[in-house]
């Protein structure tokens, strides 16, 4: 389980309702497929065919590893990953801006704000502020 160290309190998943009003969590729905003894006979109810679920390597993702129930955490492996730093996110930035045809100024320049970047930007800011430089970039000139 691949999991970040901050993030929203509530899981983003919740209660799963089937059509006939039946309501369940999703994470009971996946401690048999993470047991490898159920797991071995697993009956799908859609199709109603057993299947030998062992052999699928689920990824799980948490923003909060508290919010994710006791029984699931029991059953992965918990990667920490820590929170992205200014200079991960310059080297990101660097990357991408030089990928997507930026000039080298502006690539530079990008860089060197993200670098001394404050605690709370992540990858999906960097993407939409570089975003918005590639428009500024193409948009046609003014006459």
């Amino acid at each position: 389980m691949f999991m970040t160290p901050t993030g929203p309190p509530s899981c983003k998943v919740g209660d799963v309702r089937s059509d006939r009003g039946f309501s369940f969590a999703l994470s009971n729905a996946l401690l048999p497929l993470l047991e490898p003894l159920s797991a071995r006979t697993w009956n799908c109810p859609y199709y109603r065919v057993r299947f030998d679920m062992r052999w699928i390597t689920w990824v799980l993702t948490s923003n909060n590893r508290r919010t994710v129930p006791a029984p699931l955490l029991s059953r992965c492996r918990v990667i920490c990953i820590p929170q992205l730093s200014g200079a991960h996110l310059a080297y990101f930035a660097l990357r991408e801006a030089a990928a997507r045809g930026l000039p080298a100024d502006t690539v530079d320049a990008l860089a060197d704000m993200l670098a001394g970047a404050q605690p709370g930007w992540d990858l999906r800011a960097v993407i939409k502020l570089i975003d918005g430089l590639v428009a500024r970039e193409n948009r046609p000139p003014l006459q």
